[in-house]
């Protein structure tokens, strides 16, 4: 199975935000442990280092980054992904009329 993970549950792990931190990171670990594929956005990289470095620092927010890439994938954002996505939102756009 896979999983996309949004940048907010990547967050929840790498501060240990409460009230969400034990889910986050349950689901976390089954992609830690092969149990799921897990996938993260490009974006969420740039967007986590962001946050961690004003939060803790650069080192830190390089080891956040060094820990995801490890666990997760990448998920592909191209223009074919983009055009898929924007004719699927058009499809259900036609049927939920």
């Amino acid at each position: 199975m896979r999983i996309f993970f949004d940048t907010n549950i990547l967050l929840d792990v790498l501060a240990k935000r409460e009230p969400f931190y034990d889910e986050s990171a349950a689901i976390w670990t089954l992609a830690e442990r092969g149990m799921v594929v897990g996938l993260i956005s490009a974006v969420s990289l740039t967007n986590v280092f962001y946050i961690v470095r004003k939060l803790e620092s650069s080192v830190v927010a390089m080891k956040a980054l060094r820990q995801m890439r490890h666990v997760f994938s990448i998920s592909p954002c191209d223009e074919k992904v983009i055009d898929s996505a924007l004719q699927l939102n058009t499809l259900k756009t036609l049927f939920s009329s």
